[in-house]
């Protein structure tokens, strides 16, 4: 298994970093995205993607966690390889309050029984749903008559209440009363989608964080580097170095987990498993290397015009999105067969 970035690959993170350069930290690259022909990267052609495969995916979106860019692009790419035959920016609708990332789904579905037999009726609530508001069709996960499927939904037929998140990024809760809606994959097909569009997603989200946590520790370091305190660069005290090399050192952890699982997709391989290694080592790295670049930049790392805590916050973000380092930890510890064979162990 490869785990090694081609040229082509490295060009192409190189295109996307020298567009996002010329992007406004307040403006949403998304049409510069579209230009560059990257909102379909890994979907095939006769879908109107570029063929590309996920390792493509992963390239941009570490470049976009490292530019600080807040746009859609990982919400696209799950929603698009859905529902890959619908135009537009398709946005998954599956977190649902209360339930911390509970498998099923609360919303519930039923045939309209005015209609022609193809059109459905949702109810419920969605929350939180990233970037819920720009989308232009929402693919709605629910509970039918026979259990767990997948149906699209027209935003207009919703009523989407959108937000800040404490990132600042937009987000959305979305209420559904006996809303329209037309079945993408019955109970025969919805919950492996479901299982790939989770695996897509953490390995996705896992290479935004890690450029996130490229460009945070890279800033700490120029930072103690330049910054003199008693005469002499932060970075001759020791004790500073050293917290600097605990952070480099998750970093390069959540590095390797990140093109492991980025290898796996991109051979064809949906390991949930992987991913949940990708969600502790990530968000164990991201909570070290977060909170150090804020407190090794002092008083100014908690300010706004400083932008270090940003990173802080979208890594937060992050980890909370399909599950967070606990719930991983929980379904990794469950899958342990072995562990009574070790303790019998002299």
């Amino acid at each position: 298994m490869d785990l090694t970035l081609s040229p082509e690959q490295t060009d192409l993170g190189d295109a996307v970093a020298r567009m996002l350069a010329t992007t406004a930290a307040t403006t949403d690259p998304w049409a510069g995205l579209a230009e560059m022909g990257l909102l379909g990267l890994d979907l095939p052609e006769e879908h109107g993607g570029a063929g590309g495969t996920f390792a493509d995916v992963s390239v941009v979106a570490r470049a976009l966690g490292r530019a600080g860019a807040r746009t859609p692009y990982v919400e696209g790419v799950i929603g698009g390889h859905l529902a890959p035959r619908l135009d537009g920016l398709v946005v998954l609708a599956h977190d649902e309050p209360g339930r911390r990332w509970k498998p099923g789904a609360g919303v519930h579905a039923e045939p309209d029984t005015d209609a022609d037999g193809t059109t459905w009726r949702l109810t419920g609530t969605k929350e939180p749903v990233p970037h819920g508001g720009a989308a232009d069709h929402l693919v709605v996960s629910a509970t039918g008559p026979e259990g767990l499927a997948l149906f699209v939904v027209a935003p207009s037929d919703a009523a989407i209440h959108t937000y800040a998140s404490h990132d600042r990024s937009p987000t959305a809760r979305i209420d559904l009363d006996r809303t329209p809606a037309a079945l993408l994959a019955g109970p025969d097909q919805a919950a492996a989608l479901l299982v790939e569009a989770s695996v897509r997603a953490v390995t996705a989200y896992g290479a935004e964080a890690l450029g996130a946590m490229e460009e945070a520790l890279d800033r700490t370091v120029d930072y103690l580097r330049t910054r003199r305190q008693f005469g002499v660069p932060l970075a001759s005290f020791q004790a500073l170095t050293h917290r600097a090399a605990d952070a480099y050192v998750a970093l390069e952890l959540a590095r390797s987990t990140v093109l492991y699982g980025t290898a796996c997709l991109t051979e064809g391989v949906v390991d949930p498993a992987v991913a949940s290694r990708i969600k502790v080592q990530t968000g164990r790295a991201g909570r070290l290397i977060g909170q150090e670049a804020i407190q090794l930049h002092g008083g100014i790392g908690v300010t706004d015009e400083h932008g270090i805590g940003y990173f802080t916050a979208r890594l937060e973000v992050i980890e909370h999105l399909w599950g967070d380092t606990g719930f991983h930890l929980q379904r990794l510890a469950a899958g342990l067969g072995d562990h009574r064979a070790v303790d019998l162990l002299p």
